[in-house]
């Protein structure tokens, strides 16, 4: 691991190999410093091993954060691994948060989506730990919050969702999930996205609706579901986790699909070139800079080093 160099090539469909490590990108954009004011955060997934990939990722976003303060860090799932946490109690809690997204740039709000992980133990657990700690901000398995975009009047709805019940593959005991009423989540999901009229839509779940990784063919069922309310209202960017890497997808529609599941471990990619703007079988985490008319996304890995950027126009 030593002599592991990472190289992001210009040329679509260019690959970077070491040590099983694998970058597709179709473009790399120059890191650009943000200077206006902007909504600042973090995404990150599939984080909860409590292991050494896990504290060297948090260590870069510290890193990252500090000095440059975000304003939340958004988690999409498998937050607890491998049977998510049993309790409010649960050391865990300990162990792989509070004890590990310790430093002070961090001390700032979680919104969580919960991952098949997570539905192992107690999900409800993960809906209460608010009373102990108020950072963590996620008491319902699906909801939604508001966010001003500073140096704006405008602002941007931020939806997180619940994508397990329509997983298929997911053990019909597991936490009471297949109880669960999903049409009522479609339900509140259409009618929260038809009666916003901020100027950015941003989804979160755990599931991702396209991948090129390890569930490379396994998402349409769930597509097939959200797709159409993606595209109905308008949605500017979704932001899953799921497979353990960092993704770029831009098919046609108006939706960017993005991957941030290295939280803690990563797997391997591969490219589709009609979609695939960007891949990497790398631990790391997201950094969004949200202004008026742009959004600003770049990946970065486990050492704070930027695998790619891109920048969306509204």
């Amino acid at each position: 691991m030593n002599n592991l160099k990472l190289n992001l090539i210009k040329l679509t469909g260019a690959i970077a190999l070491s040590c099983n490590f694998q970058i597709f990108a179709q473009q790399h954009s120059p890191s650009q410093e943000i200077q206006e004011e902007s909504l600042d955060f973090f995404v990150i997934g599939d984080w909860g091993y409590a292991d050494s990939n896990q504290r060297n990722v948090a260590g870069a976003m510290a890193k990252n954060a500090n000095g440059n303060s975000i304003n939340f860090i958004v988690s999409v799932g498998d937050n607890f691994y491998p049977n998510g946490v049993r309790s409010v109690r649960d050391k865990q809690w300990i162990t792989t948060f509070e004890n590990v997204y310790n430093h002070p740039s961090l001390q700032v709000n979680w919104y969580t989506a919960l991952g098949n992980h997570d539905y192992m133990g107690k999900a409800k657990a993960q809906l209460k730990y608010n009373e102990r700690n108020e950072r963590w901000k996620t008491t319902e398995r699906y909801f939604s919050f508001t966010q001003i975009i500073p140096g704006s009047t405008d602002s941007v709805l931020f939806v997180v969702i619940d994508t397990n019940p329509y997983d298929k593959s997911l053990n019909r005991f597991t936490s009471g999930l297949w109880l669960q009423n999903k049409n009522a989540q479609l339900e509140w999901f259409e009618e929260t996205l038809a009666a916003s009229t901020v100027k950015w839509k941003i989804v979160i779940g755990h599931h991702p609706l396209y991948t090129t990784g390890f569930r490379r063919g396994k998402m349409a069922p769930i597509r097939n579901i959200f797709y159409p309310y993606f595209e109905k209202y308008g949605v500017d960017v979704y932001l899953a986790g799921h497979d353990h890497d960092l993704q770029y997808q831009k098919p046609e529609g108006k939706t960017h699909y993005f991957v941030s599941g290295g939280g803690s471990e990563f797997r391997g990619v591969t490219r589709d070139s009609t979609i695939t703007k960007f891949a990497a079988a790398s631990l790391g985490f997201m950094r969004l800079n949200l202004k008026e008319d742009s959004l600003n996304v770049r990946f970065f890995n486990e050492n704070n080093q930027e695998l790619y950027q891109t920048i969306i126009l509204k």
